[in-house]
């Protein structure tokens, strides 16, 4: 077996630990386990240095709240956005779509995650801390994710507080064809919690009646213990919600939310919400934060349309219709 792209020789067993390992990762290289350690200030860190150097361009947004039901739902107004450069840009070497994550910028890359990923910050955030699980190995965005693409997702979320997703296939919201998850931190609580705290129970998948689309979540253990079956769990239950959604094939896009809470109020969870279009009525871009009960606008007529729409009306025009 090929551990990495470095394409040294582990056993079955030492390849099996390497996937799902939440905060310790076995290095291609060695038999010492890879700690990672200090994320949080790691990120912050790189964050402070990304923007003396210019590497990193901040959008400042206005945030209002907007009420759906009992949900106070965010809706943040970035108007400069509207002139944030486009992915997939063509690249002068044979027309191929460009690739930031084959060459990232150093003053962008927080720390190596052995033996699969790298974590990076977002070049144009939104929220401070914004961070990327990028595969070292490009892989298309549309692979469902695997036990070890979850792991270092919950490590990360984990130290920052916070909420890991992934945008998968073309209609889930993606900008970047290369495999990658997102983290950006959540300590003062999402809009969705609400939701967790009073429709979830046990490890039993449920829905959010406020939602009037297909989707399925279900609480985590809260500060789940370090160990090398947390993220085998994680996968197991990431399967299940695929499966109860019916995108258990990679033929579809979805969205996956995972969250790292501290308790009751903040609790931890795992959603997946199928998708059947990328913009709303109105021209609004939806991605997964969007169903952590979080929307991102560019225009004064976008954040009135929220207003009168409602949140989960808006997220319910790029989802696929609650069955009866």
């Amino acid at each position: 077996q090929f551990c990495c792209e470095s394409r040294c020789r582990l056993s079955l067993v030492e390849v099996k630990r390497s996937a799902i390992a939440p905060h310790r990762f076995r290095s291609c290289c060695t038999t010492e386990p890879f700690v990672m350690e200090n994320i949080k200030q790691k990120v912050f860190a790189t964050v402070a240095n990304a923007l003396s150097s210019g590497s990193m361009r901040k959008f400042e947004t206005v945030t209002h709240v907007v009420a759906d039901g009992d949900v106070q739902c965010l809706v943040h107004l970035a108007s400069a956005l509207k002139s944030k450069p486009k992915g997939n840009k063509p690249a002068t070497d044979g027309g191929k779509p460009a690739n930031p994550f084959a060459k990232p910028d150093p003053n962008l890359v927080v720390a190596d995650a052995p033996p699969k990923h790298f974590l990076l910050l977002n070049k144009f955030p939104v929220v401070d801390g914004h961070t990327l699980v990028v595969t070292k190995e490009f892989a298309p965005q549309s692979d469902p994710l695997d036990a070890l693409d979850l792991g270092v997702a919950w490590a990360t979320a984990s130290a920052l507080d916070g909420l890991a997703f992934y945008n998968c296939g073309s209609l889930s919201g993606s900008s970047q064809p290369h495999k990658h998850l997102q983290v950006v931190p959540a300590q003062a609580g999402l809009p969705v919690d609400l939701l967790v705290v009073k429709h979830g129970a046990g490890q039993q998948p449920f829905r959010f009646p406020e939602f009037p689309f297909q989707h399925a979540c279900v609480k985590l253990e809260p500060n789940a213990a370090d160990n090398e079956a947390w993220s085998l769990k994680l996968h197991s239950l990431y399967q299940m919600l695929m499966e109860k959604v019916g995108v258990a094939d990679t033929a579809k896009s979805y969205n996956v939310l995972m969250r790292s809470g501290d308790g009751e109020q903040t609790p931890s969870w795992l959603l997946v919400v199928p998708r059947s279009k990328e913009f709303s009525t109105e021209g609004i871009a939806v991605n997964s934060v969007g169903f952590a009960g979080t929307l991102l606008v560019k225009q004064e007529e976008q954040l009135e349309a929220v207003r009168q729409r409602g949140v989960f009306a808006i997220l319910a025009d790029v989802c696929v219709p609650a069955k009866p």
